[in-house]
């Protein structure tokens, strides 16, 4: 099988002009070592320690956001954050000049009915500055952009651009935006890259939200690109779905799950016959259309696994079927709950 190649010296650029960021081929997604997966926080130890194997292994942009975070059952916030902070404390001044980091805004964390405060952003920004240990944000997106933010949307680009020039961050970034938006936004200032879903398994970018960011010379940085896990291999059988929210995505339902484990079989065969693993694949076809996917993982050799891909050259036969199958997936990214705090609320 396909090892793993340090990457320290390849780059990818996302967006251009003043917004242009150049980052690894592959990022890490750091929040699962948090939030979301499971019901425990990573230990700080183990944390660092595959953040920083990430970083030996050629990983240079890393990404968090001010949500991902949890209690614990003495009622102590654990933030991601601060765990990417402790991180960037292992790097030297001159391996810090080669990492970027990426956080997330979203308005009234915790809240029903989203809104966006001048005052509470420029609060939040503080916040991830020191939790991330930090005098710059090199990537700072706004998340999740629902109708409620969306229609200050000049108001809070206006206060993004104020961050830029008063040195708290240097790029702006969207994570699930409409089309619209994006193009009503990188109107009022550049916008570096939208972070979206993109997988083999969640397609439904590619109608508008990629033509209108090739349009635009706007990077696309892809969350969840092995599907949550399924397009890795970690739920061979039904009975090994995962137990947490995963369970409400409705390709992972027990009404699905079968006929989409019986896909994975498909791929599996065109990952077999050019020597990698199904994850490898998957993540070689996401950089095959065109962008930065940023798998996370709490295991270092899962994490070696993913570096592999950067090895994987597919031919535009297999790029067209490996979409083919793809699109024969059973059920959708989210549920509808889920799917009111994507992008496609805006369409």
């Amino acid at each position: 099988m396909i090892k793993f190649e340090v990457m320290a010296t390849r780059k990818i650029t996302l967006g251009s002009g003043v917004a242009a960021l150049e980052v690894s081929p592959i990022g890490y997604g750091a929040m699962g070592l948090t939030a979301f997966y499971g019901d425990h926080v990573t230990p700080e130890q183990d944390a660092v320690a595959v953040l920083r194997k990430a970083y030996d292994l050629g990983v240079r942009h890393f990404d968090t956001a001010q949500i991902y975070q949890r209690k614990d059952a003495a009622g102590v916030v654990h933030y991601n954050e601060e765990l990417v902070g402790k991180f960037l404390t292992t790097l030297s001044d001159e391996e810090k000049k080669d990492v970027s980091v990426a956080t997330k805004y979203l308005p009234n964390i915790g809240t029903e009915t989203p809104t966006f405060e001048t005052a509470q952003f420029r609060e939040a920004t503080e916040a991830s500055l020191k939790r991330l240990g930090v005098d710059c944000i090199d990537l700072y997106y706004f998340h999740r952009v629902v109708p409620s933010t969306a229609a200050k949307l000049e108001v809070w680009m206006g206060e993004a651009k104020k961050l830029v020039e008063e040195g708290m961050i240097k790029r702006v970034g969207l994570s699930e935006a409409s089309s619209q938006v994006i193009k009503a936004a990188n109107a009022i200032y550049p916008i570096t890259c939208v972070q979206q879903e993109w997988s083999l398994f969640a397609r439904d970018l590619e109608e508008s939200v990629v033509p209108t960011c090739r349009e635009l010379g706007i990077g696309i940085v892809s969350y969840s690109p092995i599907g949550r896990g399924i397009l890795a291999g970690s739920f061979a059988k039904k009975e090994e779905r995962p137990s947490d929210w995963r369970t409400s995505i409705p390709y992972l339902s027990e009404e699905n799950i079968d006929k989409n484990l019986a896909l994975i079989e498909e791929i599996k065969a065109i990952a077999a016959a050019k020597n990698c693993t199904l994850g490898q694949l998957c993540l070689a076809w996401v950089m095959a259309k065109g962008s930065v996917p940023i798998p996370g993982t709490t295991k270092i050799h899962h994490l070696e696994d993913n570096m592999g891909a950067v090895n994987v050259t597919l031919t535009p036969e297999e790029i067209e079927k490996l979409g083919e199958l793809g699109n024969k997936v059973a059920g959708i990214r989210g549920d509808e709950s889920y799917m009111k705090a994507s992008f496609k609320i805006l369409r």
